[in-house]
């Protein structure tokens, strides 16, 4: 995409209670992020506190990248924490991504999915069911 990433902890794979980041990188190379929550199928609000830190943004050949942390827990009430589900079900995740400024993902922009952070497999792409493509 040459606009916008988003990528979010959700209880149900869906927007309602979920924590999620954002990220873009303008035409100019000039990134930006925001940490934000819901609390119902709607358009996310600014969370008053800043936990998801980006590391690395780039825009090019229509493609934008970033990369992101956060602590596992951060006691920040609109915050999800990771969990260790090891031998329970996977963590859920939502996904979304659009073009120009931040606005309604749509139907074909977004994504949920379902990811074990604290396993060790070792041989498969955490990511390959999540990465789009222009």
């Amino acid at each position: 995409t040459t606009g916008w990433v988003g990528f979010g902890l959700t209880e149900a794979g869906g927007m309602r209670g979920a924590d999620v980041f954002i990220a873009s990188v303008s035409s100019g190379g000039v990134a930006t992020s925001g940490d934000y929550y819901s609390i119902a199928e709607e358009e996310p609000k600014k969370d008053a506190i800043e936990d998801w830190s980006l590391l690395f943004a780039s825009r090019a050949n229509g493609i934008t990248s970033v990369k992101f942390s956060r602590a596992f827990d951060t006691g920040d009430a609109q915050d999800r924490p990771f969990v260790n589900r090891m031998n329970d079900f996977p963590q859920k995740i939502i996904f979304a991504v659009g073009n120009d400024a931040i606005s309604y993902h749509g139907r074909d922009g977004r994504g949920n999915d379902a990811i074990n952070f604290f396993s060790n497999d070792g041989g498969h792409d955490l990511l390959a069911d999540i990465k789009a493509t222009p």
